[in-house]
């Protein structure tokens, strides 16, 4: 199922990616998805972790370890020390994919790198078709691995594309890091699927400045800039547009349509507040188990 996911994906010289520097055609796309899985296969690595911002180079490595059919663990930036060691130490990962001189060079990747890491024991056996370990955020205690097989992942990007396709979307902005399944998967690779333009920006672009202090008035910049048309948000970063512009002049970006917003309880109160703005605000639900 994850090869014919790939194996749809469009071709041509239509943009794929763009960072706001350099763009990626889908035909470019699939040379360098096919040339990091070749390299990532050939390391002798099963289980492979990521530990980097949004990034071109990010979702190139993330589909290449799909094509190849290794173990993917995407490790979020916001984990604190402690979470990401046991994270890597529940995965047993041997390798981690991030910037450094010190790493060895993988083909497919301009800005990211293969350090082999030692965990110290023997990996645990994975529930079979296992692809990706996905780690829930920890809000209500450590965070748990989530193993994920690629018929689960294509059939979650199938149903999503299907269900958005009347929007027409042809350009979504990734505003949370990739390493949270509902972007990876909800936005990154449905967008693809529907030959759209998946826009990427470091998180310090997308108004993060640390782990909870939010500008929105950056990410409306940027939603503007980019003529995005989707994306999804968490509840607080609704709020936080909603407050910006119902404060000031603006009207909300017209080329919006579709504004998802997950990882926590959103409610009426926020939804209507956000609509009220312009906004087209909808709640989602999508656990990483029901994946």
């Amino acid at each position: 199922m994850t090869a014919a996911f790939l194996d749809r994906l469009p071709r041509g010289e239509a943009v794929a990616l763009d960072d706001g520097r350099r763009q990626v055609t889908f035909d470019q796309l699939h040379d360098r998805i096919g040339r990091a899985a070749d390299a990532l296969r050939g390391s002798g690595e099963r289980r492979i972790a990521s530990l980097a911002d949004n990034s071109i180079d990010w979702l190139v490595a993330d589909l290449a370890l799909l094509a190849a059919g290794l173990v993917h663990v995407p490790l979020p930036g916001f984990f604190t020390p402690t979470q990401l060691g046991g994270a890597c130490a529940a995965a047993r990962a041997g390798a981690v994919l991030t910037a450094g001189e010190a790493a060895q060079p993988v083909a497919g990747l301009d800005g990211l790198r293969l350090l082999r890491c030692a965990h110290g024991a023997a990996a645990p056996a994975l529930p079979a078709g296992t692809l990706k370990i996905t780690f829930t955020s920890g809000s209500t205690g450590a965070p748990k691995g989530v193993c994920l097989g690629g018929e689960a992942l294509s059939q979650v990007v199938e149903g999503v594309n299907q269900a958005t396709r009347p929007l027409a979307i042809a350009h979504h902005l990734c505003a949370l890091p990739l390493p949270v399944l509902l972007e990876n998967v909800a936005g990154a690779m449905v967008a693809l699927a529907k030959g759209a333009t998946v826009h990427l920006r470091p998180a310090a672009a997308l108004g993060w400045r640390g782990a909870a202090d939010f500008d929105a008035a950056r990410l409306d910049q940027l939603v503007r800039e980019t003529g995005a048309e989707s994306l999804i948000l968490m509840p607080q970063m609704l709020q936080a547009w909603t407050a910006h512009l119902a404060g000031s002049s603006q009207q909300a970006p017209q080329r919006l349509r579709l504004v998802a917003v997950g990882g926590a309880a959103v409610g009426e109160r926020t939804l209507g507040a956000a609509r009220a703005v312009g906004l087209p605000a909808f709640e989602g639900y999508g656990l990483s188990e029901g994946c």
